[in-house]
C-alpha cells in the first residue's frame, strides 16, 4: 500500500523497555530517545470496532506508518 506524502506528518515513538534505577530497582517505562516516524493518524470509527471495543472507542486511534 502506497501511502499520500501529504497526508503523512512526522511522530515521534519512544521505545517500550525495562529500565533500572541507580538502587538497581527494576521498572518498566519509555526510553528518552526518541524515533521519528512519518504516520497517517485517524480516530477509530465504524460498527466493526465499536463492536469489539464499545466505550473504549473514544480512546483508540488507527495508524497508517510509512516503512
Amino acid at each position: 500500500m502506497r501511502l499520500k506524502k501529504n497526508r503523512l506528518k512526522p511522530y515521534k515513538m519512544h521505545k517500550f523497555q525495562v529500565i533500572k534505577t541507580e538502587e538497581g530497582i527494576k521498572r518498566e517505562g519509555y526510553s528518552d530517545e526518541a524515533i521519528e516516524i512519518k504516520a497517517e493518524i485517524w480516530p477509530a470509527s465504524g460498527r466493526l470496532q465499536a463492536e469489539i471495543y464499545g466505550e473504549r472507542l473514544n480512546y483508540i486511534l488507527n495508524a497508517n506508518v510509512e516503512k
